[in-house]
């Protein structure tokens, strides 16, 4: 939370930190950057990526673990902050596949942001989004997860396809 608020004092612009519920797999967090990366795999063998961000990233880091388990090469990477974007470019340019995976809504969410990021660097990865596509009901977390395909096992599938 401390990063969050510096980052959003330092910037010249409105911003919203958003601070969400759970928590993220112990050792993961993110310093006084923008994003944090872990390989599943050789790193110069993998061109699956997922990205995420907030209490999100404890089930993609499972779907990590799942698909590397299946043969599957993945970085994970782990956004600090998705407006402005940071330029992760470096990071997804040798990539045929990205998912992307988020809590919240998929329109004008983290997922359309990525794609259109690729679109204008010109990337020939395949972007898939996910989450949710309209409100979704009041209920169990893990529940609500699986509905929008947020949820570790769904991720995996999207990862290992």
């Amino acid at each position: 939370l401390k990063v969050c608020l510096k980052r959003a004092l330092d910037l010249d612009s409105p911003s919203v930190v958003r601070y969400p519920r759970g928590n993220v797999p112990e050792g993961k967090s993110v310093s006084d950057i923008d994003y944090a990366v872990t390989d599943f795999g050789q790193s110069e063998f993998i061109c699956t990526v997922l990205i995420t961000t907030g209490s999100e990233t404890a089930e993609a880091y499972r779907a990590c673990e799942i698909a590397h388990a299946n043969g599957t090469n993945v970085r994970l990477i782990r956004l600090i902050r998705v407006k402005p974007l940071p330029d992760i470019t470096h990071l997804i340019k040798n990539a045929r596949v990205i998912v992307t995976a988020e809590e919240g809504m998929k329109k004008g969410g983290l997922g359309e942001s990525i794609a259109a990021m690729c679109a204008q660097k010109q990337l020939r990865a395949r972007v898939t989004v996910c989450g949710a596509d309209d409100f979704l009901p009041h209920g169990d977390t893990d529940v609500l997860r699986s509905i929008a395909g947020i949820d570790s096992t769904s991720l995996a599938q999207k990862l290992c396809e």
